[in-house]
């Protein structure tokens, strides 16, 4: 079992007793605007990343939930920071944004979110067949 929270800036993980879990998502997926937000500070992203890493705890990105094309420069440049922060894997809601985190992200590990509507097998299928490591299904 992994025990995993939310954290969506770095003020909160200033705040958080990380003591009981065992990974944290990082970002805000409601909006880009929130305050901090790992997906706009990536100096924060980068040292949050190695923080947790060194308390021995895994750390994700989450992107927005539903990125407009305009966000989509910024969702790949906080993937890239991630990435090159040793993140531990990225979830992904919206299909644009999965198809590039395996195409040029392949290293990092991809989980779908509940955001990207996953109602049954089959369709958890077709995503773990794209290279996902998670999958978060929709239940009724």
């Amino acid at each position: 079992m992994e025990l995993i929270a939310c954290l969506s800036n770095k003020k909160v993980f200033d705040d958080v007793d990380s003591g009981c879990f065992d990974a944290f998502y990082l970002g805000q997926p409601y909006c880009l605007k929130y305050e901090g937000n790992f997906l706009a500070e990536l100096d924060d992203l980068a040292v949050v990343v190695d923080a947790l890493h060194r308390r021995g705890k895994k750390a994700y990105l989450t992107p927005p939930a539903i990125p407009k094309g305009k966000d989509l420069p910024r969702v790949r440049e906080a993937i890239a920071t991630a990435a090159a922060a040793g993140i531990d894997g990225v979830e992904a809601h919206d299909v644009g944004v999965f198809r590039f985190l395996r195409t040029e992200f392949p290293e990092v590990r991809a989980h779908v979110g509940n955001f990207a509507n996953v109602y049954n097998e089959r369709s958890a299928a077709v995503y773990r067949r794209l290279g996902a490591a998670r999958i978060v299904a929709v239940s009724e």
